[in-house]
């Protein structure tokens, strides 16, 4: 006999029909609101509320009729229905939502009868929940007259806050109102500052700097202005105030009592060049802040075109009575500026380029990478002279390059060179390369006959010693039987000039293929990551850099001013620019009034140690750089040797 499917009766009771009725009439006249039928919806609702005893009518109807009236411009109807809720059962047992909306109606109806305490008492609590952007457009309209008046900033924070969640277009309609407001309402730099500490790096901290840049302006603190002019650039890389900044920038000159330092940069706008030059300008801007007394000032100005240059650097000279530069901030730059830097009346210093020797006036205090790929191949000849290397590069330009520097100085000093292998850094893996790298080299397989080699000893099931060195085997799936397999390499080094930032998972892949008892060289950029993974079979892991992020001196005053203002620690380009102008300040002597004679007092520098590093100056004004090796122990990087290294 078929089993009989029984079937629960619910323990609720069913719905009564008048309850049906209620839900259909609301869901009617809540559909007409949503097209847009407001006068049916008003009709509907009211008819709901005439037809269904009060106790049974949800706070949604009384909504509903309100939104319509509100639609409507029917100001007094909205109260007249509202506010006898107050204290009712039906508002207390209401959603959130319900509440938020109970409370916008409310307050944007008292707004239209002019009733301002009103207006405060309700929209205001109602706005940090609204979730429209319609709604907090037009709520912001509303409050931002009353808020003006009494408190402008706290509103301004509050209003830009909103913005950050709402869509593009209504973004840019609150960052029309919140500039205006921000413009009229900031009297002053301490004004400024609460706004741009809630805003470090986006609007409308940037319209606030901007303000507190004209305030400066106009009360003659042109230094101060020319700084928080500085500031926007530097850490505002979305804002639409760039290219007025750079021209409040352009417009500010002193004079050569003030010994201005010329900062020449190509326009921030459309630049891709930007993130670099905002590096520079952070530089700048820890480096003079961070004295309390000034023996210089920064003028910084903007070319948009390379034609612009030296005569932008002639009117630094022949207005302001610049007394050096920081800079050239672009190698094109060095052909443009040459008659000038080789006249001998000037003595700039580059935190960007290596100069040639030809142009004696430049210094450069710039790590180049030259100098990393040289300094990776002493290494390998200082500690392995006789073991074979090859590089695995990125298949970008700065690969190919240090790829080239890397093999030319291990070549000239005696060692043996086997190739650079590339690799695709934005591929998910690595395995074509790694089949390249196994051409050098054999797979060994481990099997009952491996015991009678005496060059292997089996120390467990997954591991051997092969002439003293040990080896994890691996499984190999070729045939028709798993194997125990290892690879010997005919290579002991690894030159790895990464620059994607995924070394780490780079490591990671040549140890799960393989890779074992290397000497793994990387480039700066493995310093920056102390999360290295546990590859230990992979062998030996270094580095090489100027210096190591973990070392830097947080009590510097250059790079605590630096990480008070940008939130962050300095990055190589800011590191070097900061020891530009450093190096300028120390030779800035009370008795210095001229270029030449700044110019004669740097030159009498021939040691200098920056954050980014040592540097030596021989007599022609060849410069050279300590270039740190730094070994991997224990997840931290541990400085180990140092070389001195040229960029040439």
């Amino acid at each position: 006999m078929p089993q009989v499917p029984v079937f629960q009766v619910s323990s609720q009771p069913l719905p009564k029909v008048s309850d049906i009725d209620l839900s259909m009439e609301i869901k009617k006249a809540t559909d007409a609101l949503n097209e847009g039928k407001n006068p049916e919806a008003r009709n509907l609702f009211e008819n709901i509320l005439l037809d269904y005893p009060a106790g049974k009518v949800p706070l949604a109807v009384y909504l509903g009729l309100a939104r319509a009236d509100h639609r409507m411009d029917l100001p007094a109807s909205v109260l007249n229905l509202l506010l006898p809720l107050l204290k009712s059962q039906i508002l207390a047992q209401s959603t959130p939502s319900e509440k938020t909306d109970y409370l916008y109606l409310i307050g944007m109806a008292d707004s239209t009868l002019k009733n301002d305490l009103g207006t405060l008492h309700y929209l205001l609590p109602a706005y940090k929940d609204l979730d429209s952007d319609a709604r907090i457009y037009a709520a912001t309209n509303v409050l931002e007259p009353l808020l003006a008046k009494t408190d402008p900033i706290s509103s301004i924070i509050m209003f830009a806050t909103m913005r950050s969640n709402m869509s593009p277009a209504f973004q840019a309609k609150m960052e029309t109102l919140i500039s205006s407001m921000v413009m009229a309402s900031v009297a002053s730099v301490e004004d400024a500052q609460k706004i741009w500490d809630a805003f470090p790096d986006r609007f409308p901290g940037d319209v606030a700097i901007f303000k507190s840049g004209n305030l400066l302006e106009s009360s003659k603190h042109d230094d101060q202005a020319e700084l928080a002019y500085i500031h926007l650039l530097a850490n505002y890389p979305e804002s639409g105030l760039t290219q007025e900044a750079q021209n409040r920038l352009d417009g500010i000159h002193f004079t050569k009592e003030q010994r201005p330092v010329g900062v020449i940069i190509p326009s921030l706008v459309k630049n891709p060049l930007s993130p670099y030059i905002r590096s520079v300008l952070k530089g700048v801007y820890a480096a003079y802040s961070s004295h309390r007394i000034h023996r210089w000032i920064p003028s910084v100005k903007s070319v948009r075109t390379s034609l612009e240059t030296e005569k932008t650097f002639i009117e630094l000279e022949r207005r302001e009575g610049m007394i050096s530069c920081i800079g050239p901030i672009l190698p094109k730059d060095l052909q443009l500026l040459k008659k000038q830097l080789s006249s001998g009346r000037f003595l700039c210093v580059s935190p960007t380029l290596s100069p040639s020797v030809a142009f004696k006036g430049v210094r450069s205090v710039a790590t180049m990478p030259v100098m990393l790929g040289k300094a990776a191949a002493m290494e390998v000849l200082s500690v392995a002279p006789k073991d074979p290397a090859l590089t695995l590069y990125p298949d970008v330009p700065y690969g190919s390059m240090m790829e080239r520097v890397f093999a030319k100085t291990l070549k000239q000093g005696g060692g043996e060179y086997l190739r650079g292998i590339s690799y695709n850094s934005g591929a998910p893996d690595i395995q074509p390369t790694i089949e390249s790298m196994k051409t050098f080299g054999q797979t060994i397989q481990i099997d009952k006959n491996s015991a009678k080699d005496p060059s292997i000893k089996i120390t467990s099931p997954d591991s051997i010693r092969f002439n003293g060195e040990r080896f994890v085997l691996f499984s190999s799936s070729e045939g028709s039987h798993p194997k125990k397999v290892f690879f010997l390499p005919s290579f002991r080094t690894i030159f790895i000039p990464d620059t994607s930032g995924h070394h780490a998972r780079l490591l990671r892949e040549l140890a799960y293929k393989g890779i074992q008892n290397q000497l793994i060289i990387g480039n700066d950029t493995f310093l920056s990551d102390s999360s290295i993974p546990d590859v230990s079979i992979l062998g030996k892991i270094k580095a090489v850099g100027t210096f190591s992020r973990n070392d830097l001196p947080i009590e510097n005053p250059d790079i605590r001013v630096y990480n008070q203002t940008f939130g962050v620690l300095p990055d190589l380009f800011a590191l070097q620019t900061i020891d530009a102008a450093e190096m300028i300040n120390k030779s800035l002597m009370t008795t210095i009034k001229t270029p030449s004679q700044m110019a004669y007092a740097m030159k009498k520098i021939t040691h200098y140690h920056g954050l980014s590093g040592k540097l030596r100056w021989d007599p022609s004004g060849q410069a050279e750089k300590e270039v740190h090796v730094f070994g991997y122990n224990d997840g931290h990087w541990q400085k180990e040797d140092h070389f001195w290294v040229n960029p040439f």
